[in-house]
């Protein structure tokens, strides 16, 4: 694995994968500072999280009675790294609707699980509480 990756993302951040899907990214940018601000906690949304322009992210859910482990791509707008704001953004669309009814919903960072054969898209784990 790469050395410049890190190990864990956005542990700090808060949030709850139970609205949406959002249309716009300054709409999401908004609900997240609000549910920051009823916690009492800041949230820096331009922070840059990932110096890569894609990334994979893996997470459990429920479909059809089974539990399932699917992974989504997901790919940064600009081609450029990803801020706060621009991977939960995207993450929140990508897994909303397997997530939005179960009981582990809340956003609990993301763990880096491995990178692909082309060394190119780390691949990581979405980690949930309930």
């Amino acid at each position: 694995m790469s050395a410049s990756l890190p190990m864990v993302l956005m542990r700090d951040i808060r949030w709850s994968f139970t609205k949406g899907p959002y249309k716009t990214e300054a709409e999401f940018v908004m609900a997240v500072l609000v549910y920051h601000q009823d916690l009492d906690i800041p949230w820096h949304p331009e922070q840059i999280v990932l110096r890569r322009s894609a990334v994979e992210v893996q997470y459990l859910c429920w479909r059809d009675g089974h539990e399932i482990e699917p992974k989504v791509r997901l790919h940064n707008p600009t081609g450029k790294h990803f801020t706060s704001a621009t991977l939960l953004f995207a993450l929140h669309n990508a897994v909303v609707e397997d997530l939005r009814e179960m009981d582990h919903h809340f956003f609990e960072g993301l763990r880096l699980l491995r990178q692909s054969a082309n060394d190119v898209i780390p691949c990581y784990h979405l980690s949930l509480g309930s």
